[in-house]
């Protein structure tokens, strides 16, 4: 190395055998000037395993992001080209890190290992970054990308369910993520363990996979409140963050820093306060403090700051504290688990110290965390993963039942082969007899063709039933996934507010009542919409629907219906009947129709933030018919989802209220009614249903 980084490396190891954290920790100008004199020097190098030395140095040293991005696929590179497997996954794996809240480069990064030899490292790497994909999808991306990566996954268990002991750790880890912050339970403690199992047993030196698996292990227990196992994986963590230390330093990587590594551990571990001592608490807090100290760790310091502070003064009882605390780092988190846990350790604080209005916003901010994260559904997907081996059992029942089939067909073709051969002899000696014979012949060959016409017609009939059957357990699977998913929801806002209700009746604390009753009452409201749409749809399937048309009069039925709707809708949307309609009155369910004008207004509701909703009909004298028209000023419909609206269960956002079931029941009330119901693709400012059904008139008396 040239004299002037000789130099150099002289001042910063007398520099950091001052420092009193000893992590190899240097002052940020040394690092900067011993990052200029490599670069100086890297254009004289020939050699490609120097060169991937010294730029390995620079990517240790730097803080710069962009500058470790830039030095790790230039490292990357040189390693592909020279065949340095070794090197260019190992850098591939600190890329992976740096990327987590990127996607589209943790997908580049996968791509990058694959073109690398098939190899046990090279497997572990590929594992190691698809499991940080897997965290990207939970913690970043928003519900959308988390449900298509959450289909992939279903996918490939339906389609091609891995072997490999590093797929199905990429697997499990995944799911154990999605079960992890949508339930409890014995669905989460199997996964976990057999997950933990895998990791278990893979080898020593697949050390950055088991810290991944540690990482999101210590998060998942925590978010469950099982301290005990969350301790357990945390110090394994701190002893896989070790084990990766010393093997980098026999690799030569003397600049490499692992502060802020430790700090995040140290952090976890304390978030398990409950059943930590005073002692190891105290002991815990004051290797936090003293990392904090270093210029090592990452940019959201402040916000793991904020959270060693509030665990530090939750274990000792000062909710006072606490509380201030929560307020002071709250803005500063992006991952919705950290916020679900501020959240629930703020209505402790609020019950603690009687403030009711902290306890109020941690339990509304618990309870929002808790509806978006039960978008995810991950519990009903769970189901469907059932739902799938029942077909595949199905499936072999089914290949059973063909084989049998099979069976069938060779022995009567085998029995008709001996008959055949029984009437050759009998010919032969029985000339005169002949005739009989031939007659008989043709009798048992018609008889074959029937047998295998009907065998054939079986086996048509086999694969019909079951392709049936796998329809069905679609549909079951639709109808669970989404009873479900709306009936949780306001049944746990029931259950929380109920809670708030009898505290407040026991404390005598009033002016929450009427809202909190309010909130009871309007879930109450979607859960007995939820079963009757469910109930009117099931007596339509069973031809049981009825209907007893009379003499109505449309724009009252209209004003009463637009009454109804008005207390779903957004603050800032208008909804009334258009002006100047023209009084009639029809000869129809009165009952049928409210229902569907509720649905299709119900509809324009959800997707209406601002603007306006008009209903509006028109009059068709010469063809005996009205058409009852709900316009909005929402989003729209995009043009794939037009085919698909009037299905069952088809929701066009997964995060919007509903069991998508409104347009499907509409347009099957309106069936009933002797009417249609279309989409009208001419109008441009949102959506526009037209109801189209006849107008009998009233018989006179």
């Amino acid at each position: 190395m040239h004299h002037i980084t000789k130099h150099i490396l002289s001042v910063a190891i007398a520099l950091t055998a001052l420092c009193a954290e000893a992590t190899t920790e240097l002052p940020a100008f040394v690092k900067k000037q011993m990052v200029d004199s490599i670069k100086s020097e890297l254009p004289k190098v020939q050699s490609p395993t120097e060169k991937i030395k010294m730029l390995t140095d620079i990517f240790d040293l730097s803080n710069n992001i962009a500058l470790k991005d830039s030095v790790g696929s230039a490292i990357y590179n040189i390693a592909l080209q020279n065949g340095d497997t070794d090197a260019g996954l190992n850098i591939l794996l600190h890329l992976g890190n740096m990327h987590v809240k990127e996607d589209s480069m943790l997908a580049i990064d996968i791509s990058r290992a694959r073109r690398f030899q098939p190899s046990p490292t090279r497997d572990m790497t590929v594992a190691f970054l698809r499991m940080l994909r897997n965290h990207n999808s939970l913690w970043y991306a928003d519900e959308k990308t988390r449900d298509h990566r959450l289909q992939q996954l279903l996918d490939m268990v339906n389609t091609n369910p891995p072997t490999d002991t590093y797929e199905k750790i990429v697997l499990l880890h995944a799911l154990c993520i999605y079960i992890g912050n949508t339930s409890h339970g014995d669905m989460l403690i199997h996964y976990m363990k057999k997950l933990e199992e895998l990791v278990e047993s893979l080898p020593e030196n697949d050390t950055p996979l088991r810290n991944a698996f540690y990482t999101q292990a210590a998060i998942i227990y925590r978010l469950n409140d099982d301290y005990e196992k969350g301790l357990q994986i945390d110090r394994k963590r701190l002893e896989g963050i070790k084990r990766l230390e010393q093997e980098n330093a026999k690799a030569g990587r003397k600049y490499r820093n692992y502060n802020a590594h430790y700090y995040v551990v140290y952090t976890h571990m304390l978030s398990n306060y409950p059943l930590l001592s005073d002692n190891e608490v105290e002991d815990i807090y004051a290797k936090i403090q003293a990392l904090l100290k270093t210029n090592d760790l990452a940019a959201n310091t402040e916000a793991q700051a904020g959270r060693a502070e509030i665990y530090y003064a939750m274990h000792h009882k000062r909710y006072e504290e606490a509380l201030k605390l929560i307020y002071k780092y709250k803005d500063n988190y992006y991952n919705r688990s950290y916020l679900n846990i501020l959240y629930r350790l703020m209505v402790e604080c609020g019950r603690k110290t009687g403030n009711k209005e902290a306890l109020l916003e941690g339990l509304e901010g618990y309870n929002s965390i808790l509806e978006k994260t039960l978008k995810t559904r991950m519990q009903e997907k769970a189901q469907e993963l059932q739902i799938i081996y029942d077909v595949n059992e199905l499936k072999e029942q089914s290949l059973k039942r063909e084989h049998q089939a099979d069976q069938t067909r060779t022995m009567m073709l085998m029995t008709g082969t001996i008959v055949l051969f029984i009437l050759l002899v009998v010919m032969f000696f029985m000339y005169h007899r002949m005739r009989k014979l031939a007659s008989n012949l043709k009798k048992s060959n018609d008889d074959l063709k029937t047998e295998k016409a009907n065998i054939h017609k079986a086996q048509s009939d086999l694969v019909k039933a079951r392709d049936e059957a796998q329809t069905a357990n679609r549909t079951k699977s639709d109808f669970i996934k989404n009873m479900s998913n709306e009936v949780e929801g306001p049944l746990h806002v029931i259950n929380e507010y109920t809670n708030l209700l009898i505290d407040c009746v026991d404390t005598g604390d009033k002016p929450y009542l009427h809202d909190f009753s309010q909130k009871i009452q309007f879930n109450s409201e979607l859960l007995m919409n939820l079963f009757s749409d469910v109930l009117t749809l099931a007596q339509a399937d069973n031809k049981t629907l009825t209907v007893h048309p009379k003499n109505i009069d449309l724009k009252m039925l209209c004003d009463n219906a637009i009454t109804v709707i008005r207390h779903h809708v957004k603050k800032n949307v208008k909804v009334s009947v258009a002006p100047d309609l023209p009084d009639v009155h029809i000869y129809t369910d009165p009952h049928r129709l409210s229902q569907i004008l509720y649905q299709l207004l119900s509809n324009a509701a959800k997707f209406t933030m601002e603007g306006s909703i008009e209903l509006s009909y028109k009059i068709f004298p010469a063809v005996n018919t009205v058409k009852v028209i709900v316009t909005d000023t929402g989003r729209g419909i995009n043009e794939d989802d037009k085919e698909k609206i009037f299905q069952r269960f088809s929701k066009l956002d997964s995060s919007s209220q509903g069991a998508g079931l409104g347009l499907a029941l509409a347009l099957q009330l309106a069936q009933l009614l002797g009417g249609h119901i279309e989409l009208d693709t001419t109008y441009e400012y949102g959506a526009s249903f037209i109801l189209t059904i006849p107008m009998t008139a009233a018989p006179t008396a």
